[in-house]
């Protein structure tokens, strides 16, 4: 069977198995709002989601959102590097300098680390019906913490992402994540 691509295009697209968030802008703000869109794209029924990692069109180059952008393809159903033709926005991690490039290549490589897992997953997800991202809420219907942070997921059934969406606090060194 073919697999056809498509944008959200409302309730009902879900049928059309892979679906992506739209042309997302090079910020850290598109970059924030991917994983409750991610999340949440299982509620009308999608369970291949995908958005455009590291941005699609406008913004300015930003390795450090480009990594970060990376790790949260890792943790997503589909991981897919696309972007405009601009003088900054090919994803190629080659392209980037230290430390980005090191961490994207790092992410790279879990991700095929990861594809014994993401086959299983997409094995219960075509048997139970069940996507690899559900928001917290789907398994834990009865907790209020679940809906607190709707910007983190279980990624099949054995992990949770809660990614860094946000620049590093440099003063720390280190990124930050609520949880």
């Amino acid at each position: 069977w073919p697999i056809t691509f498509s944008r959200y295009a409302g309730p009902g697209s879900h049928r059309y198995p892979v679906g992506f968030s739209g042309d997302t802008v090079v910020s850290w703000r598109s970059l924030d709002f991917q994983p409750y869109f991610t999340a949440t794209a299982s509620n009308v029924g999608y369970g291949w989601w995908s958005h455009d990692i590291g941005g699609h069109m406008l913004g300015v180059r930003d390795e450090e959102l480009e990594a970060r952008w990376y790790w949260l393809g890792t943790f997503s159903p589909i991981n897919r590097l696309h972007s405009t033709d601009s003088e900054f926005s090919s994803k190629e991690p080659w392209n980037f300098a230290e430390p980005a490039r090191t961490s994207m290549v790092e992410a790279l490589r879990l991700r095929h680390r990861l594809v014994p897992y993401l086959y299983t997953m997409d094995w219960r997800a075509h048997g139970e019906g069940r996507p690899v991202a559900e928001p917290l809420y789907w398994e834990y219907p009865d907790q209020g913490e679940a809906y607190e942070f709707p910007d983190e997921y279980l990624f099949g059934t054995q992990l949770v992402v809660a990614p860094i969406t946000r620049p590093d606090d440099h003063a720390m060194a280190a990124g930050k994540a609520d949880v």
